[in-house]
This record gives structure tokens, sequence and C-alpha cells, in this order.
């Protein structure tokens, strides 16, 4: 009885996250596309004249706005398998086995250049990592 409460709840709260993740991040692509768009003519016309102190500060910021739309895209993404995996669990045995293995890959550090010497054993690379921070700290 105790999850039903706490499911009915949170089935309460959903329309208005859902709301609200539209007003905030709108349509992803959508956002992606006009920042182009907007860009683009602000490009062509510095290659025609010069622009003015507000169009040169909308430019930087639209720049900026470029990069970020991408990493928010790579985020919800990223979100959204994760909850798939929540919903689908031990089912999805592949997709748990992918996501452990790219996290793993991410984090490896198979090897070090120090003084132009491969070093990949790794024995060698915790030594010259830990004298690395020795030398630091």
């Amino acid at each position: 009885m105790g999850c039903f409460c706490v499911e009915g709840k949170t089935e309460g709260y959903k329309s208005t996250l859902k709301r609200w993740n539209e007003e905030q991040f709108g349509n992803v692509r959508k956002n992606q596309k006009c920042i182009f768009q907007e860009l683009n003519e602000l490009e062509l016309k510095e290659d025609v004249q010069f622009l003015n102190a507000k169009e040169s500060l909308k430019k930087k910021k639209l720049q900026e706005e470029f990069w970020r739309v991408p990493r928010r895209n790579e985020s919800l993404l990223r979100q959204k398998s994760r909850v798939k995996w929540l919903n689908e669990g031990g089912k999805n045995s592949k997709f748990f086995h992918t996501v452990v293995n790219w996290s793993g890959k991410k984090n490896m550090l198979n090897g070090l250049f120090v003084e132009d010497l491969s070093l990949d054993e790794p024995w060698r690379v915790k030594e010259e990592v830990f004298n690395l921070y020795k030398v630091r700290f």
C-alpha cells in the first residue's frame, strides 16, 4: 500500500515536470538549428561589414549556447538510457554490459608517456603517477 501512495504522488508531478522541461529546455534539436541559423546570419553579415557591439555580444552568446545545447542533449540521452535501464532492469543485459564496458574503457589508463618513453606495465604507470603527485604535493 505504501508503494501505491508514493506512485500516486509522483504521477501528480509528472505533468508539472513535463511542462517545466518544455518551458526550460524546449525542443533541443529545434533550438540548436535556430541558434545555428542566427549564428550563420551574423557571420555572413560580419564578412560584409563590421558588427556593432550589440551584434558582437549576441554572436558571442550564440556561440556559447551553440556548444551548450549538444551537451544538454547528450545529458538528456544519458538520463533516458538510465531510465530505460531502470525500467528494464536485468532483462536488458546487453545494454547493461555495454554501459559497464563503456564506463570502464572511459576510465582506463592503458599507458603513459614519460620523457619520450612509453610505459605500459601497470606497476610502472602507478609508480610514475605516484611520483608526479609526490612532487606536486
